[in-house]
């Protein structure tokens, strides 16, 4: 995922990625997809209170499927997934955000076709 998003443009501790995901399967949503006994995908998440509010939302902090898996029903089962682990622990709203760069429509029509809408955007300004 590191190389193929705008994140490549930042250093990778693999150390670092590998105690983020360990913390994750331990305090958040840690989902993996599997087809031939190799990785294809990732979703990691949490469910946390809104700033204003005791409601909780899920919040996603990475998604990710190879571009060899993309199309198909992979993203989807791992989105729905993370919403039914959400749901289960009171979550009102499920947010998934674009935030690695590339190519922002399709993936915002995917997430559109899959019962989200949009409610804002993200944007970054590189301070290096």
């Amino acid at each position: 995922m590191h190389s193929e998003t705008d994140y490549s443009k930042f250093e990778l501790d693999r150390g670092r990625a590998a105690e983020f995901v360990g913390r994750m399967m331990e305090d958040g949503y840690a989902g993996i997809a599997v087809d031939g006994g190799e990785v294809v995908g990732i979703f990691l998440g949490g469910v946390m209170p809104f700033w204003f509010s005791e409601q909780l939302q899920g919040c996603e902090l990475l998604f990710y499927v190879r571009e060899s898996s993309r199309g198909g029903f992979v993203g989807k089962r791992m989105v729905e997934g993370f919403k039914a682990w959400c749901e289960l622990r009171g979550a009102v709203r499920t947010v998934l955000a674009i935030s690695s760069g590339g190519d922002i429509d399709r993936k915002g029509r995917f997430l559109e076709r899959i019962g989200f809408e949009p409610i804002g955007g993200l944007y970054a300004r590189d301070l290096v």
